[in-house]
């Protein structure tokens, strides 16, 4: 991995610390960091070319599909990450589109929920059942990411285990059971 690229997105991540994106230009970012602008453009289209390109470093990837993690670990660690960087990426809900976002994270969350229903079934599912399920797996999918969203958004003061009910109850009543007992006092939606 090329050191620029990653010092322009470090760079990036400190600078949305101070304003919005929209306040933040290739000029500015590269005044900043003491860098040519055409070292920018070498790596990167825009500075939204730079904020994906951290989301799927440091978020997308990194909750991609583990065969020995159940899903209850996977959407712990998902929860951990935004967490973690919450701030970040509250500010790319406010930049991004959400439809981009669901698009960038459905077939990575697609491929859980996939999983986790193949993992419900008491039959081994036949092709045609697994081609049956997958509206299901889209529906349940475009759920936890609008969950995820809320989760980081301005609008969403949901906190951990609030989502991890939500999510919980939201694929109990598709017949999966997970391991989250736990029911928050209250729940704010």
């Amino acid at each position: 991995m090329c050191d620029t690229k990653q010092e322009i997105a470090a760079g990036f991540k400190l600078l949305m610390k101070e304003k919005p994106i929209r306040k933040i230009t290739v000029q500015y970012l590269m005044d900043a960091l003491d860098m040519k602008r055409q070292s920018f453009y070498y790596h990167f289209q825009d500075v939204y070319d730079v904020m994906e390109w951290i989301c799927d470093r440091e978020f997308i990837s990194q909750i991609g599909y583990i065969e020995e993690e159940s899903f209850e670990e996977w959407f712990d660690k998902t929860l951990s990450l935004l967490e973690a960087d919450r701030l970040f990426y509250k500010k790319v809900t406010e930049a991004i589109d959400r439809s981009r976002i669901v698009a960038a994270l459905l077939p990575t969350v697609e491929v859980q929920i996939r999983r986790l229903m193949r993992n419900a079934c008491y039959e081994v599912p036949t092709q045609k059942c697994l081609k049956e399920m997958e509206p299901i797996i889209r529906f349940v999918a475009n759920s936890i990411i609008y969950h995820m969203i809320d989760y980081v958004d301005k609008r969403g003061n949901l906190k951990p285990q609030e989502i991890r009910f939500l999510v919980s109850f939201s694929l109990k009543a598709h017949n999966f059971n997970l391991e989250y007992k736990q029911e928050p006092q209250t729940l704010v939606v």
